[in-house]
Order: structure tokens, then sequence, then C-alpha cells
């Protein structure tokens, strides 16, 4: 082999190590003058070879980490909304409790009243004052209707 052989064998073997460096970088990188193409990246393999690589995964990259976000806001928004209902079922409970102690204590206070008025009845014998079957049936008709 002679010297000329030899330079020429350098040569094709740093042509070749360039172009390979080159296709690399360019598979890696993208392509230069393709990457400014609107919407080069929409087409599936071309969009791969213009972008690159780096632009490729980092999109994947932040797609993902945006699903993950919006999953994540919409389980913190649930969780809200779960104890905002929680938090409303015990004051509705609390409401209704104290509206049926409130129920009890008035409808106690009336039957203290309904006797004392039965009372205040029976004991009025004054002339003229004197009740009658008719006046003792209006009360009932009375207390039927205010219940």
């Amino acid at each position: 082999m002679g010297v000329l052989e030899c330079i020429k064998a350098a040569a094709y073997g740093a042509l070749g190590a360039a172009a390979s460096f080159f296709l690399m970088l360019g598979i890696y990188e993208g392509v230069p003058l393709l990457r400014d193409i609107p919407y080069i990246g929409a087409i599936p393999v071309i969009g791969d070879l213009a972008t690159g690589r780096v632009a490729t995964e980092s999109a994947k990259a932040a797609t993902a980490a945006r699903a993950g976000y919006v999953q994540l806001s919409e389980i913190t928004a649930l969780k809200a909304q779960l104890e905002r209902e929680r938090q409303n079922t015990l004051r509705a409970t609390q409401l209704q409790d104290q509206a049926q102690q409130r129920a009890a204590v008035a409808a106690a206070a009336k039957k203290v009243t309904d006797e004392k008025l039965e009372q205040t009845i029976r004991g009025d014998t004054a002339p003229g004052s004197t009740w009658t079957a008719d006046d003792d049936q209006w009360v009932r008709d009375h207390r039927a209707k205010s219940n």
C-alpha cells in the first residue's frame, strides 16, 4: 500500500466520520432549514427528522407534564368540592336539629298556653261570661286550624 492510498483511506475515513457526525447531529438537533417550515413537526416521520429528537422529546415531556397538572388540578378541585359538600351537609344537619328543638319548645309552650286557657275558661264563672258548647266548639276548631 502506497502513501497515496494511505492518504486516500484517511481522507475517506475523515469524510465518513464527518458525514456520520453531521447526520447524527441532524437527527438529534434537527435540520435548521427544515425546522423553520411552519407545521413541519406535525408530519409524522419527516417532522421528527426536521425538528430533531430534542424538540420532539421536549414537546412530549411538556405534554405529559401538562396532562399531569390537569389531572392534579381536577383532583384538587374535586377534593375541595367534596369538602364543601361535607360542610354543607353538616350545617344542614345542625340547622335541622336546631329547628326540631325550636319546634319541640314551641309545641310545649303551646300545650302550656292551651292548658292555661282551658283553666281560665273553666274557672270563669262570672254572670254572662260562661262558655257554652258552641264557644268550646269554636275554640277546638280554631286550634285545629292553627295546627
